[in-house]
């Protein structure tokens, strides 16, 4: 929107310039749920969210000691962010980059785990973005940055709803079979009731995000853009 003071003017190669904001996303490509999602103004790296994806996968229970980016995010405050939380970075550096943290970045993108990673990110991590563009993500629904956060939310909460409920079919056809492993392994057992605990707190928290975009949209009756 024109009148949106977080917007900024942007643009990609082969594309006209147009006033977006930035959804960064971090998905655990294991279980193909979206564990972070941070809503920012276009401007300045993206590795700066880094740390903040890191830290709301962690406090999610994830333990987010790998990370797989395209090269938008490589730098050496990047590698040097991505050290300190000690995690492992699987981001190319840019072409021309030449110091080594960069260096030993490239050839850790050259190893099995290092292509491994690289599909991982464009399989699962670009797939969710698909995903949460076909969930209404394709435009902000509302002015500002904090309503876009709740929008995140409310399609990150629905997607990794649909992924719950997908697992629960699948586990039910083949309870019969998990239950001498589940009797072996109580810890690691996913019963009906803890998934529907979970399905009930998923819920609970796309109720409550939309409730508060409905609460803003009372009070903003623009759509954005």
């Amino acid at each position: 929107s024109l009148s949106d003071p977080d917007s900024k003017l942007r643009h990609k190669p082969g594309q006209r310039k147009h006033l977006v904001h930035r959804a960064q996303v971090a998905v655990d490509p294991k279980n193909r749920v979206i564990v972070a999602v941070e809503a920012e103004p276009a401007t300045g790296s993206e590795h700066e969210v880094l740390p903040t994806l890191v830290g709301r996968a962690r406090f999610a229970g994830h333990a987010a000691r790998e990370v797989a980016a395209d090269s938008g995010y490589a730098s050496r405050d990047s590698y040097e962010q991505a050290a300190g939380l000690g995690v492992l970075a699987y981001i190319p550096p840019k072409p021309n980059a030449a110091y080594q943290d960069a260096i030993d970045a490239r050839a850790l993108m050259r190893t099995p785990a290092g292509v491994g990673a690289k599909i991982d990110r464009m399989v699962h991590a670009e797939g969710a973005i698909s995903e949460l563009k076909r969930h209404g993500l394709t435009r902000a629904r509302g002015r500002g940055t904090r309503k876009l956060q709740l929008q995140l939310l409310a399609a990150a909460t629905a997607i990794n709803l649909k992924r719950l409920l997908a697992h629960s079919d699948a586990q039910d056809a083949t309870d019969a079979q998990d239950q001498d492993r589940a009797a072996l392994h109580p810890a690691r057992a996913s019963t009906p009731g803890q998934r529907l605990a979970t399905a009930t707190a998923l819920l609970a928290l796309l109720t409550a995000t939309l409730d508060e975009i409905g609460r803003f949209t009372t009070s903003d009756t623009s759509t954005g853009s």
